[in-house]
């Protein structure tokens, strides 16, 4: 019943999550919102969480920037913290020994953002 718990409860993390990049997408949330109280609060976290939920962390942020990365990209000032962004969490992924998939996921979204967002060949 506990794993199952755990299933649901991450399921409906990375639901919010895409939604959230979503509506960002949408224009209903700001992307200054987006990258100060979503993406830098979670990668602030490192310091307090464990490695599980750290890479739990990592995955809403990937599904936040997989939703509103186009957005946050239009804008020279959004798009060069996002450079930013991407750097210190690729830092911390190799800081605090993160899972192959985690890596993965980040080099995937770092390929979208060479696309131009666009996950279509």
């Amino acid at each position: 019943l506990d794993e199952y718990s755990e299933i649901i409860k991450k399921k409906k993390i990375i639901g919010n999550s895409l939604f959230i990049g979503e509506l960002c997408s949408l224009d209903v949330i700001s992307t200054d919102v987006i990258i100060n109280e979503c993406i830098i609060a979670l990668i602030n976290e490192k310091d307090t969480i464990n490695t599980k939920n750290m890479e739990m962390n990592m995955e809403i942020i990937n599904n936040i920037l997989i939703r509103s990365g186009k957005k946050i990209d239009e804008s020279e000032e959004t798009k060069e913290k996002l450079n930013e962004l991407l750097k210190i969490i690729n830092d911390t992924i190799k800081e605090l020994k993160l899972s192959s998939r985690i890596r993965f996921m980040l080099m995937d979204l770092n390929d979208l953002r060479k696309k131009g967002w666009n996950s279509k060949k």
